[in-house]
């Protein structure tokens, strides 16, 4: 299911963040990923999906591999139709930013 569909949408319970690329932090490289996340009834994630990818200089997929490192690792509470957990897909962004 998409979100508009639920009653309820999956709600992140356990996001690990993800590891802020080396080379990245070095050259002072920021960014954002826009994923979309199959989340299963049991609120385990199923398939991550890269949906856009966005780096202040250099290569845009700079932070994609990170993303795919941590994403799996979070759990939700899963999307709800009529009161019933479903499989559903949820969409969100990761921001990479350095402190200043």
């Amino acid at each position: 299911f998409e979100t508009y569909e639920l009653d309820q949408a999956p709600r992140p319970v356990v996001k690990t963040p993800p590891v802020y690329p080396y080379k990245a932090r070095q050259e002072g490289v920021e960014g954002v990923v826009q994923v979309k996340i199959l989340v299963r009834e049991d609120g385990s994630v199923g398939e991550v999906l890269i949906v856009d990818s966005r780096a202040s200089s250099g290569p845009k997929d700079v932070f994609d591999d990170a993303v795919l490192a941590a994403v799996p690792r979070w759990r939700f509470e899963p999307g709800k139709i009529a009161g019933k957990t479903v499989t559903s897909w949820v969409v969100t962004a990761l921001h990479f930013k350095l402190n200043s």
